[in-house]
C-alpha cells in the first residue's frame, strides 16, 4: 500500500504544472493558459492576507527578474496578497504600436487589493488608505515567456468602495504618507523606478511568438472601466468586493484601453478593448502562486533616453525632480 501512494505521489509530481521551466515556456499560448485556469479554478478560496511586516525582510529583485509565472520557491505575495484572477483578451483598435497591442486572446486578469482593508468603516470617505484596489495583466505569447504589468489609480487608494470608480494606470503618484514612503523605500532596492513600469516587453513578440524587427511601445497605458462595469459596485462598502466581481459575466468589455504617447504628447489615443473570456473568481492559486513581474521601466529607458528627464527617481527624503509633462495633441481627431 505505501509503494502505491508513493507512486501515485511520483505521477502526481511527473505531471503537475511547472510554470517555471523552460519547456513550459515553449509550449503554445493557448496551452499555457488551460494550464494556469486549471490551477487557478482548482481551489477557489482565498489565501489570508500576510503581515506587512515580511516585507522589508526580502529582496526586492525576484520582483523585477523572475522570469516565470509562478512564483519562486519559498517566496510568497506580501502586496495584493488577495485577489479574483479572470482570463481575459485584448481587442485593438488600429495603432502604430507592436506586439501585443495589435490584438491579444490569451490574457490573465488579476484584480487585488494592496493591502487588507478595514470593512468596518463603511462610508466612502473611509476608503481611501484604506481600499487600494489594482490590476495585473499577464501576455501569454508562442514559445516565450509572458510580458506583466500592473496598473493602479494609486498606492493611496481612492475615496469610493468601488473597485473601478477610477482609472488605473501603469505610472502611479508618489506615495502619500510615512508608511508607504517606507514601502516605497524599500522597492527601491529593486529599481529606483517605483512609481512607473515599463511596456517594453508587450512590443517585441507576437502573440504567435514573432520576434517584432521595430518594436514600438507607448509611454504609458491608461484601463478606463465602462460605466456599467462600475455599476455593479457603490461608493459606500456594501459586500467585499470578490463577490461582486463574480457577479460580472464572462464577456464583458471592462475596460477601454488608452496609450499615452510620450511625455510631451500626453493626450491618450484609445487603442482597444479588454474583455474577459471567463468568469472572475478567487482563486488560491492566484493568492499564493501565480506570479507577475515588474518590468523595470529602465529597460524603456533604453529605447527612449528622451523620456528620462520625465522620470521620478526615488529618494526617502525627495524624489529626484522630473521634468514637467506637455501636453500636444498633433492628432487631435485620434486623442481624448
Amino acid at each position: 500500500m505505501i509503494k502505491i501512494t508513493f507512486l501515485l505521489c511520483l505521477i502526481t509530481f511527473a505531471f503537475a504544472s511547472d510554470f517555471t521551466s523552460l519547456k513550459y515556456q515553449s509550449q503554445k499560448r493557448s496551452s499555457k493558459l488551460n494550464q494556469i485556469w486549471g490551477e487557478v479554478t482548482k481551489n477557489t478560496s482565498s489565501a489570508k492576507f500576510p503581515s506587512p511586516v515580511g516585507l522589508l525582510l526580502e529582496s526586492m529583485s525576484p520582483t523585477l527578474d523572475h522570469v516565470a509565472d509562478q512564483l519562486p520557491e519559498g517566496r510568497s505575495k506580501k502586496v495584493h496578497s488577495v485577489g479574483s484572477v479572470a482570463k481575459a483578451e485584448f481587442i485593438a483598435e488600429k495603432n502604430f504600436y507592436t506586439g501585443f497591442f495589435q490584438g491579444a486572446d490569451s490574457l490573465i486578469i488579476r484584480f487585488s487589493l494592496a493591502k487588507e482593508p478595514d470593512y468596518t468603516h463603511k462610508q466612502s470617505i473611509d476608503a481611501h488608505d484604506n481600499f487600494v484596489p489594482g490590476i495585473a495583466l499577464k501576455f501569454l505569447i508562442d514559445g516565450q515567456p509572458s510580458a506583466n504589468l500592473f496598473a493602479m489609480h494609486g498606492v493611496n487608494g481612492v475615496y469610493s468602495y468601488n473597485f473601478f470608480d477610477l482609472d488605473f494606470n501603469n505610472h502611479i503618484p508618489q506615495p502619500e504618507g510615512l508608511q508607504l514612503k517606507v514601502v516605497a523605500d524599500k522597492f527601491s532596492t529593486g529599481t529606483k523606478i517605483v512609481q512607473f513600469l515599463g511596456l517594453r516587453k508587450f512590443s517585441e513578440h507576437t502573440q504567435d511568438g514573432k520576434p517584432v524587427p521595430n518594436p514600438n511601445f507607448p509611454y504609458m497605458l491608461t484601463f478606463k472601466p465602462y460605466q456599467y462595469v462600475k455599476d455593479f459596485f457603490t461608493p459606500d462598502y456594501t459586500e467585499d468586493y470578490k463577490e461582486i466581481l463574480k457577479k460580472i459575466p464572462s464577456g464583458t468589455l471592462l475596460f477601454e484601453v488608452y496609450a499615452t504617447l510620450s511625455p510631451t504628447q500626453t493626450c491618450k489615443q484609445k487603442i482597444g478593448d479588454i474583455r474577459t473570456t471567463s468568469e472572475i473568481t478567487p482563486s488560491y492559486f492566484g493568492d499564493t502562486e501565480l506570479f507577475f513581474q515588474h518590468q523595470d521601466f529602465t529597460h524603456d529607458l533604453e529605447v527612449h533616453p528622451e523620456w528620462e528627464p520625465y522620470t521620478p527617481y526615488w529618494n526617502l527624503i525627495g524624489n529626484k525632480s522630473a521634468k514637467q509633462k506637455e501636453s500636444k495633441c498633433p492628432f487631435s481627431n485620434l486623442f481624448i
